[in-house]
């Protein structure tokens, strides 16, 4: 019996020997793990306000036109094409921007224009010859807005002014 015993000891003991030295054979598989990802065009924008201050019809603007600046401000995806546009605002008549006074049952009326160069010969406007066309940066691109009210206008009533143009930016 103990013979037995020492046998089957020797056999369990050589057992664990030989398969803490083999080698483990396991399998393994793999596959394509596919990532993408999709930019999408976008903008914001924001204004700063054009001021028509001090418009004097008796001396200073008698010929002469105020000149002043605004801008609008954008930050679009880059590359993507932008194009800005300004309608014609809230007064708009007869082909003409107007600023309208602020006095309660008055309709005295400014007139002004829009326009994207500070030599005032590119009308800034609401359809494509009058747009302005850009590409997206990543970045703000801050675009002047040139604002002429001209000269010789008899404005009727000394008091404030005013007219909303909507920006808009199409990307």
């Amino acid at each position: 019996m103990l013979r037995r015993f020492s046998l089957a000891s020797a056999l369990l003991v050589a057992g664990s020997i030989v398969a803490s030295v083999a080698p483990a054979i396991a399998a393994t598989a793999s596959a394509d793990l596919d990532v993408s990802g999709t930019v999408v065009a976008n903008c914001t924008i924001s204004t700063t306000a054009i001021a028509f201050a001090g418009y004097d019809p008796v001396t200073a603007n008698k010929t002469s036109p105020l000149d002043v600046t605004g801008a609008v401000k954008t930050t679009c995806t880059k590359d993507a094409p932008v194009s800005i546009t300004l309608n014609d605002g809230l007064n708009y008549d007869s082909g003409t921007r107007r600023l309208k006074t602020t006095v309660a049952g008055s309709d005295a009326f400014l007139s002004y224009s829009l326009y994207q160069d500070s030599g005032y010969s590119t009308a800034w406007g609401s359809t494509t010859s009058t747009d302005l066309d850009l590409t997206g940066t990543g970045l703000e691109v801050n675009s002047t807005v040139y604002g002429r009210s001209p000269g010789g206008q008899n404005a009727s009533v000394a008091n404030n002014y005013s007219d909303t143009v909507i920006a808009t930016v199409n990307f």
